[in-house]
């Protein structure tokens, strides 16, 4: 019986033995490749069965000479969970420098407009989401003429630990296929960005009996940022009130892109079976202009159809409304009536969006 106990013994040493765990080296990654690995890291050795499991120790060491440093401490337990044998593996990440930016590329955009120069279109810089210490922000120099606008955008990087600051500049070319002569202004249909040449506006007050002087405004500027801004300067516009943009487009005829699938398309929204969302699609369905959509506006539109009318009772054929940038996610996904206070001026640049009354699905 001797020999058995001697080989039983022998055996559960060898198997303890087995069970080994062996920690990777310690590694060094920059700020943004340790980003890119995002948390698959090496993982240890083990030889034999058992159970591994992990604890990470979170150092922020951001102001320091590495960013974070990560302690994973590794335990491997047999199978009846008593602990063998443990290692820790350090992660560190080193913060990035200026030199490890690289800000987004000169863009030339043809025949686009304003709201594609958001910076989801026009690029960020690599590390503007991917950094433990540096921090973005831009602002926009936008200039305009009749044809284009070039805008200089400037990128500034703080390192927060240091307080230090870089700039770049960015150049983006916003260019327009469109030859426009003075008296002439661009705006856009908001279904289809087609371009919209306006040649009939007008500035006057939201107040009654305020008569604003133009001048030759109309006759001497190009673009509706520099029209607005050489009427402000010929007039005192009382603190309570507004410049307001009047426009005329007369050049599409009523029933242009305006059909029976529209009515279908209100009607849908109406019965709730398929709600418009979209914030062009809904003045295209007001007819009455009145801020809803109800069936009084298909009796509207389906007697322009039927020839009973020949234009809208309350409303142009287009509507026109300013683009404003919303800053909480720095797009421009927000329209609102062509109104200007005198805190407004002077004005960079406006974009003009015009709508089709009864085009809901944007046919035109």
């Amino acid at each position: 019986m001797k020999p058995l106990v001697l080989l039983l013994t022998l055996m559960l040493s060898t198997s303890v033995s087995a069970q080994t765990l062996q920690c990777p080296p310690d590694t060094v990654y920059s700020a943004l490749d340790f980003l890119e690995v995002d948390n698959n890291f090496e993982e240890p050795i083990v030889t034999g069965v058992g159970t591994l499991v992990s604890d990470i120790e979170y150092l922020d060491k951001s102001c320091a000479d590495t960013s974070i440093i990560l302690n994973i401490r590794y335990t491997l337990s047999d199978l009846n969970d008593n602990p063998i044998a443990a290692c820790t593996h350090c992660v560190k990440a080193i913060n990035a420098t200026f030199d490890d930016i690289i800000y987004p590329a000169d863009v030339i955009i043809e025949n686009g407009k304003l709201s594609d120069t958001v910076i989801d279109s026009t690029g960020v810089p690599n590390l503007y989401i991917n950094s433990f210490n540096l921090f973005f922000e831009y602002q926009d120099l936008i200039i305009n003429t009749p044809n284009a606008y070039k805008i200089i955008r400037t990128w500034t990087a703080l390192n927060w630990c240091t307080g230090e600051l870089d700039e770049h500049l960015q150049i983006i070319n916003l260019r327009s296929q469109l030859n426009l002569d003075f008296g002439e202004f661009l705006a856009y249909d908001c279904a289809n960005n087609d371009s919209l040449i306006i040649r009939d506006v007008r500035v006057v007050s939201d107040l009654p009996n305020i008569n604003i002087d133009q001048g030759n405004c109309i006759e001497s500027t190009m673009g509706f940022a520099a029209l607005l801004n050489c009427v402000a300067e010929l007039n005192n516009i009382p603190d309570n009130s507004h410049l307001v943009l009047d426009i005329n487009y007369g050049e599409d005829e009523v029933l242009n892109g305006v059909s029976t699938l529209d009515l279908v398309i209100s009607q849908r929204h109406i019965l709730g079976q398929s709600i418009i969302t979209d914030r062009c699609k809904l003045i295209a369905a007001d007819a009455n202009g009145d801020g809803s959509i109800t069936a009084l506006d298909l009796f509207i539109i389906r007697r322009l159809i039927l020839g009973v009318i020949e234009e809208f009772p309350q409303s142009g054929s287009w509507q026109f409304f300013k683009l404003v940038s919303n800053e909480t996610n720095n797009s421009i996904n927000e329209i609102q009536e062509l109104k200007f206070s005198k805190e407004d001026f002077p004005l960079n640049y406006t974009e003009i969006i015009g709508v089709k009354i009864g085009d809901v699905n944007g046919s035109r």
